[in-house]
């Protein structure tokens, strides 16, 4: 256990000093959890906006792998990191929970975008299996989401299971913004009033598909 230690110390160390970063930099976000190799589990940390994953039996116990966040424009916008085995693969899938602040088309000031993302590590790499829109919030109005991870039927992986929720300061009057459809790099959020009463997104072996 002490060899994993070192490993893993060793691999939090050399990223450290690939990035510039002190000696004392600590991770947000801090998981134990196999998510790939030979059944011991990696270590994925989340230092700023990387992820970072290592390990003894990843990429041979010599290398990292790490993704930037990009989507984010703070690290303080990332709330949340956890693993679950959504693919059924026996691996654990990174799920990434935050905000964006955005400008969409048409507006005159930002807008929080509550979203959550899905990383799958495979190969060695770190890459983005799903993306969805939680919730839409300006000042004091916000639209907020139903987004569960349902247990597939008669397999290991989950379904995602998407909803309308509930609105506050807004109305299908007032709301600024259409109903988008589904099928874009960021899966929509379903307005109450939007006319699409639920989805449900299914692991096909490659990718979540409605």
């Amino acid at each position: 256990m002490k060899h994993n230690s070192d490993t893993s110390k060793q691999l939090l160390d050399q990223y450290k000093r690939d990035k510039g970063l002190p000696d004392d930099a600590k991770p947000r976000f801090n998981l134990e959890v196999q998510v790939e190799g030979d059944g011991r589990p990696e270590r994925i940390v989340l230092m700023g906006r990387d992820l970072v994953v290592f390990g003894p039996g990843f990429r041979g116990g010599t290398q990292y792998a790490t993704l930037t966040l990009q989507q984010f424009a703070d690290p303080a916008d990332i709330r949340e990191v956890t693993a679950r085995d959504l693919t059924g693969d026996g691996g654990a899938d990174l799920v990434v929970r935050g905000t964006r602040h955005v400008t969409p088309p048409g507006a005159s000031e930002p807008v929080d975008v509550d979203a959550m993302f899905v990383y799958e590590v495979k190969q060695g790499q770190i890459a983005r299996i799903f993306a969805i829109e939680t919730a839409r919030e300006q000042g004091q109005k916000r639209v907020q989401g139903l987004v569960q991870l349902i247990p597939a039927r008669g397999g290991k992986s989950f379904e995602i299971d998407v909803r309308p929720g509930i609105a506050k300061g807004w109305t299908e009057k007032t709301y600024p913004w259409p109903q988008e459809q589904p099928g874009g790099a960021i899966e929509p959020l379903l307005l109450p009033w939007g006319g699409i009463p639920s989805l449900r997104y299914t692991w096909n072996g490659s990718q979540f598909t409605k």
